[in-house]
Parts: C-alpha cells; structure tokens; sequence
C-alpha cells in the first residue's frame, strides 16, 4: 500500500503502527522481533542493560555517546542494520553506564569503567568467549 513502510526480515513482516501490533513485531504472526532486555551488574555494582540477537560469531556494538537499547529498535535504519547484523553474527547491544535503561547518577566513567561494562556484558553475562568489535560503515 502507498504511503505504508514495512520491512522484511526471515520471512517476517514488521510494519507501521497502524496494523494493531506493537512496534518492532511481525504484523502476520505477531512474533516478537525485538530482543528482551536484560541486565547485568559491573565490579563495582552498577547495573548496564543488554540485548543479544542473532547467532554467530559474537559482536559486540557500542553506541555512541547517547543509546537505548530498546529505542533503537524503533529507528526504523538502525532496526534494518541490527537485523542484517544479526543475520550473520550474534548481536550484543548495550547502554553504557548513565546512559539508556543502564544505571544513572554515576558520574563521569573512567576508560577502566568503559572496559569493565563491556566486559561485564560480554563475558560474563552474555557467555561471549571472543568479542569482534564492528566497523559501522562496513553494514549499510
């Protein structure tokens, strides 16, 4: 239909509001097309928001300064990159500390705190035994 944006992802249709499904679910099945989000706590007890998706070789994607992982979904190009993304590879997203669903009024990270987040998602929470980091030009 005119006017109408939809896309297609593995035989799966995810459309505009206006079809009666939630945002990011298939609008033929109703299957959920958004990742849950969970959550996972640092060393020094802070907690960071994650989603993993896909299978694969594990990729770990880092926003820039500002994220949500369950916004991000809604951005209908950021959607269609995460699902290519996760067509070939196992996605994990999260927000950084102060940022997004993660903990806030933490002050200002350290490099060392930026690592330990990452790390704390990937390794431990994620079950990730080795980590590619993206080059975001290269999944358009």
């Amino acid at each position: 239909t005119r006017g109408r944006s939809t896309s297609s992802w593995r035989g799966h249709e995810i459309g505009p509001p206006d079809t009666g499904t939630v945002q990011g679910d298939c609008w033929r099945c109703g299957e959920r097309m958004v990742p849950e989000t969970e959550y996972t706590k640092t060393a020094d007890r802070v907690t960071i928001a994650y989603q993993v998706v896909g299978n694969g070789p594990d990729l770990l994607v880092n926003h820039g300064w500002v994220s949500n992982v369950e916004l991000m979904w809604e951005v209908p190009e950021n959607a269609r990159i995460l699902r290519r993304m996760a067509s070939f590879c196992r996605v994990i997203l999260f927000d950084k500390r102060a940022v997004g669903l993660s903990d806030s009024g933490v002050g200002m990270p350290a490099l060392e705190d930026k690592a330990d987040d990452a790390r704390a998602v990937s390794m431990r929470s994620a079950s990730s035994t080795r980590m590619s980091w993206p080059n975001p030009r290269a999944v358009r």
